[in-house]
């Protein structure tokens, strides 16, 4: 696995960025468990019976996991999560650089433009591999096994999953990230796509274009709305998502992009793309 690694994560870290795009529990279900658990602790306490210990152990176990539910930090991992992307993305700049085997002579015609988004659906082989494990395995050592890496007596490898979170500043996060970088050559315009997993810098899906000014005959902005889960809502609501890209004869290429990345200067880079794009093809 270490060699598709952009950025290694401290595996501590790893685990709080996981947790934070996990379901959490609801305010509801740990006010039921308390209003479940206290009567019978308290019943149980009071039980002139010796099943009655068994009722108010039974009892501090609901109240005890309703107490913890309820002070639960809903975003507990987002300080992590935000370093993490900001490391993956400051390293994916050199890196691709070197896939495309340029050196920044050759594309200083105008700024690279570098592009934020969600990341693609990993594979399924992720999944398939899981499960071709469980039929060879069995049931019974499969389940061991995973229980072993639950308990950290053996390492565990995180498999890319999506996986999204709308945080504390009411911003869509993503466990998955995709960057693309449009390089501007003298001849041709070359494109670098990266997607990571942010909880381990895993590149689990990564590609290289180029294309021709000649060849170019669009450019097109897309946005899309789409409905993500709520964690402290406890409901589904509309978020935005956007798209660029370029159109040839017959091809296209395109990348992702977020609403929070998309600012004046931004602006300005697609600005000078497009009048290089009519100067190049007017020439």
């Amino acid at each position: 696995m270490e060699k598709y690694i952009i950025v290694p994560v401290d595996p501590a870290e790893t685990k709080k960025i996981r947790k934070y795009f996990k379901e959490k529990h609801s305010v509801l279900s740990a006010v039921v468990l308390l209003l479940l658990g206290t009567p019978m602790a308290l019943g149980g306490l009071i039980s002139y019976y010796k099943s009655g210990t068994y009722f108010m152990l039974f009892g501090m176990l609901l109240g005890g996991l309703g107490i913890s539910w309820l002070l639960e930090d809903q975003f507990k991992g987002e300080k992590e999560v935000d370093k993490a992307r900001v490391e993956i993305v400051k390293a994916l700049g050199p890196h691709g650089m070197e896939k495309l085997n340029l050196v920044k002579e050759q594309v200083a015609l105008i700024e690279p433009i570098m592009l934020i988004g969600s990341g693609a659906r990993p594979s399924d082989s992720f999944q398939l591999a899981k499960m071709n494990a469980m039929r060879r395995m069995g049931v019974v050592k499969y389940f061991i096994t995973w229980m072993k890496v639950l308990l950290h007596k053996e390492a565990k490898e995180y498999d890319p999953k999506e996986a999204y979170m709308i945080g504390s500043d009411e911003i869509l996060r993503s466990l998955l990230i995709e960057v693309s970088i449009y390089y501007m050559t003298e001849e041709e315009i070359l494109l670098y796509v990266g997607d990571v997993d942010i909880s381990t810098g895993m590149i689990y899906r990564e590609s290289t274009s180029e294309c021709f000014y000649q060849d170019i005959e669009a450019t097109q902005f897309r946005q899309v709305i789409r409905k993500v889960f709520h964690i402290r809502k406890k409901k589904y609501v509309n978020t935005m998502s956007e798209s660029f890209g370029l159109y040839m004869s017959g091809s296209s290429f395109g990348s992702s992009m977020d609403s929070r990345y998309k600012d004046a200067a931004l602006d300005r880079k697609f600005m000078a793309l497009r009048n290089l794009i009519r100067e190049k093809k007017n020439a």
